[in-house]
């Protein structure tokens, strides 16, 4: 190879370039398009905004998730066709004191369930207020901050449910360990099993309960409350609120409540 001379850096191309650029590129690629991913230069016949390299990586990103969700499927137990849902829930949502913690719950999709339901699920509101999507809870873990130890909980339709604490032999602290432990809490609070104490608010009296407890919430505070707070006035978790307003929207009952 002529001093001075170097093969183009470009994906794909690697001609003999007299002049390549800063970047290691020929005259010809040094004019491409940019990579909207890496700004190294885009084939300008292609149509994608993504360089072949970055392409590639992609597609061998998806590929380990796939293998990734296929080993998870298979680890707990859930049927080859089941369509999965992941739904990652901030702990802020049930109030300050959750701040640190998330609950990432991993599951199927179900057309249907029974009352009372004997498995963990969540409900997704769908847009529009059309419905709501239900999703049966095969894996809950509760997170709290970067602290390596997760409390999980598994379903399985023939084991019932375990829970465990994982990860407690990487952490080094009592206290990081203390507040680990608490998520188990948190997991229960929003266990959807335990949904409206086990008992049935009537439209009529739903309503005039939920009108009273936003009413005095914000004329303690002075300020519009929020879902949570006015929950924890009601004596349930926020995501039992969130159910109840879902199942009587049909009743107009609406967050907030309308004033009367």
């Amino acid at each position: 190879m002529l001093p001075g001379r170097a093969l183009c850096t470009y994906f794909g191309c690697g001609e003999l370039a007299d002049a390549p650029d800063e970047r290691g590129l020929c005259p010809a690629c040094s004019v491409r398009p940019a990579c909207t991913r890496c700004g190294m230069p885009n084939a300008i016949a292609e149509r994608s905004l993504v360089c072949p390299a970055c392409r590639h990586e992609e597609r061998d990103s998806k590929h380990a998730e796939r293998q990734a969700r296929r080993a998870l499927f298979a680890d707990l137990g859930m049927p080859d066709d089941a369509i999965w849902k992941r739904i990652v829930y901030p702990g802020a949502w049930e109030g300050e004191a959750w701040a640190e913690y998330s609950v990432d719950m991993f599951g199927m999709i179900v057309a249907s369930m029974p009352d009372p339901c004997p498995w963990p699920y969540w409900r997704l509101s769908v847009p529009g207020g059309s419905g709501a999507i239900t999703v049966q809870l095969w894996r809950r873990q509760v997170r709290c901050g970067a602290i390596p130890a997760i409390v999980e909980a598994r379903w399985h339709p023939e084991r019932g449910e375990t829970i465990g604490l994982i990860g407690l032999e990487r952490v080094a602290k009592i206290g990081d360990a203390e507040r680990a432990l608490r998520g188990l809490k948190l997991l229960r609070l929003l266990d959807q099993r335990g949904r409206k104490k086990g008992r049935e608010i009537p439209p009529v009296q739903f309503a005039a309960e939920f009108e009273k407890a936003y009413k005095e919430v914000q004329a303690l505070l002075g300020h519009r409350p929020t879902q949570y707070d006015v929950a924890s006035e009601m004596g349930m978790g926020r995501s039992t609120l969130t159910d109840y307003l879902q199942d009587y929207k049909k009743f107009g009952i609406v967050w907030p409540p309308k004033p009367t």
